[in-house]
């Protein structure tokens, strides 16, 4: 009996960190263009939550997120250096990453939770932090694990834009993976997000990302179940059927907010 728990351990989640629920909001800060068109200096004192590249910009936002998170196994492979120093070096309070043999063996911290996750790819994602987790693109990730492990009630969407080109001038395909050989990303909110040299995934938003999004939205957010409230400040992106607040008018009301 106790080997099958203690097997029964390894495969699951059931060990992550769990922490008390959050009053205050966190902003998630996705990567898609529309990110550039909010003043993300202004979130210095709230809860944050950023991913893959995202730390390019952190000089130019003057702070570093409260959360960060990797979900794609070839990002995080490609960027495994810089999630080191971040872990070593930076005031991020904690990490998130998918399960695979390097992020177990070169992100491992008391910082860093491994997340184990379905290996298919699914398109109905869940908040099942028991067994492995069901996931389908980085964003909804970061809300899984905002709302299952960190607490949150209330979430604000900027960047999460779920609107893709698929085939991008400047990139080529290599053993099915992207490799980009300039500065031309027109996926994200800066042109060298995944800008010359950079390795990743193409983004398949038709077949994982929008679907995943509604089919999420239906099942957790749209019922309001447990006072959750997730809202989406993207004018541009494919996320409509979120209820929308204006990222400004939301800045007005949260001048007093600050991480705690």
């Amino acid at each position: 009996m106790k080997k099958f728990l203690n097997s029964r351990l390894l495969s699951s989640n059931l060990l992550l960190k769990r922490e008390e629920k959050k009053k205050k909001p966190l902003f998630i800060l996705g990567s898609g263009p529309s990110l550039s068109s909010c003043d993300v200096t202004k979130l210095k004192k709230c809860y944050t939550m950023s991913f893959n590249r995202s730390y390019i910009a952190f000089d130019d936002w003057g702070f570093e997120p409260t959360y960060f998170v990797g979900l794609d196994h070839v990002v995080n492979n490609d960027n495994k250096e810089e999630y080191k120093n971040l872990i070593d070096n930076s005031s991020i309070k904690r990490f998130f990453f998918s399960a695979d043999e390097m992020s177990r063996k070169y992100l491992k911290s008391k910082k860093t939770s491994i997340i184990k996750i379905k290996e298919d790819t699914p398109k109905e994602p869940d908040l099942n932090f028991l067994g492995k987790l069901a996931v389908s693109n980085s964003g909804l990730f970061g809300l899984q694990v905002a709302i299952g492990l960190l607490g949150f009630k209330k979430i604000y969407l900027l960047g999460c834009d779920a609107n893709y080109e698929e085939k991008v001038q400047g990139t080529e395909l290599v053993n099915g993976q992207l490799v980009s050989n300039s500065d031309n990303d027109p996926n994200h909110f800066r042109k060298d997000y995944y800008g010359k040299g950079t390795t990743y995934n193409k983004p398949g938003a038709l077949t994982w990302h929008l679907p995943a999004w509604r089919w999420f939205y239906d099942k957790y957010v749209k019922s309001n179940k447990n006072g959750l409230k997730v809202y989406n400040c993207s004018k541009t992106g494919k996320l409509q059927f979120f209820d929308f607040k204006d990222f400004d008018e939301i800045i007005n009301e949260i001048s007093d907010y600050e991480v705690k």
